[in-house]
């Protein structure tokens, strides 16, 4: 029963991870915010090689994120509704919390020895992305 949970999870996590991942790189972000965006798809993609690196607290905030998202997504509809600049606001702070938090599990997971080609490959391109902007 617990191999099977933990199976479970690990398939969520890498789910949750890759399709955030994906959604991030391929649409283009509500208001300002690009570069924390392009960050934090950098961070998302060094994770999505390992998702079992990904920490509890990476993952609850990728969640809320995602909720704000949806909120903003709504909000966009009503082009006059006052809370939209403001949901927009709450989204920037959820992209740089998630990019802090993950980007911590990133950086254990870049520095841990004998890492594969891909994981190093994605670790470079995220360290690089981070010190060229």
């Amino acid at each position: 029963m617990m191999m099977r949970d933990l199976a479970a999870r690990a398939a969520g996590t890498a789910m949750l991870l890759g399709l955030t991942h994906v959604a991030l790189a391929d649409e283009p972000g509500p208001g300002g915010g690009d570069l924390t965006r392009q960050q934090l798809v950098r961070v998302l993609g060094v994770l999505k090689l390992q998702p079992s690196a990904a920490g509890g607290s990476c993952l609850d905030s990728l969640r809320d994120m995602h909720k704000t998202e949806d909120q903003v997504k709504a909000l966009e509809i009503r082009a006059k509704d006052p809370d939209k600049a403001l949901a927009q606001d709450v989204l920037e702070s959820d992209y740089e919390n998630s990019k802090e938090i993950c980007g911590a599990d990133a950086t254990r997971l870049c520095s841990a020895p004998g890492q594969a080609a891909g994981v190093a490959a994605a670790c470079d391109a995220m360290q690089r992305g981070g010190r060229s902007q």
